[in-house]
């Protein structure tokens, strides 16, 4: 009765890596850059915030990527392109930030351009 344990189990595992396989994310993109920032308002870390990076000038030709994050308690933020890619890639971008109620948070004309660079830091300090 439990001579066919052990091939179910190798049917169950070669299913769930050919599923994997065939639904992975291939990113063939511009390069990504690590990208973090911290998200303050009034002194204080903004939690659960949403940051958006849109590209401010999109190539046609291309996909456009937008970067996404979420602020932790002490309002930090890491952007990915894709559930398995942190990073953006090189260029200018407009922030967005969106509250958890899904309400956008307005922010000073000053922070909406951000510059993502290949060399450098890019640890962007969002506070008004």
């Amino acid at each position: 009765k439990t001579r066919g344990l052990p091939g179910l189990a190798a049917v169950l595992v070669l299913g769930y890596a050919w599923f994997w396989y065939m639904n992975r994310e291939i990113y063939e993109g511009p390069p990504l850059y690590e990208v973090t920032g911290t998200v303050i308002q009034s002194g204080k870390p903004l939690p659960g915030v949403n940051v958006e990076f849109a590209p401010a000038e999109p190539d046609p030709s291309q996909e456009v990527l937008t970067a996404t994050g979420i602020t932790d308690d002490q309002g930090r933020f890491r952007l990915r392109a894709f559930d398995s890619q942190y990073g953006a890639p090189a260029g200018s971008y407009i922030v967005g930030l969106i509250n958890s109620n899904g309400i956008p948070i307005n922010i000073p004309e000053e922070l909406i351009r951000q510059t993502v660079t290949p060399d450098g830091k890019n640890d962007f300090q969002l506070s008004f």
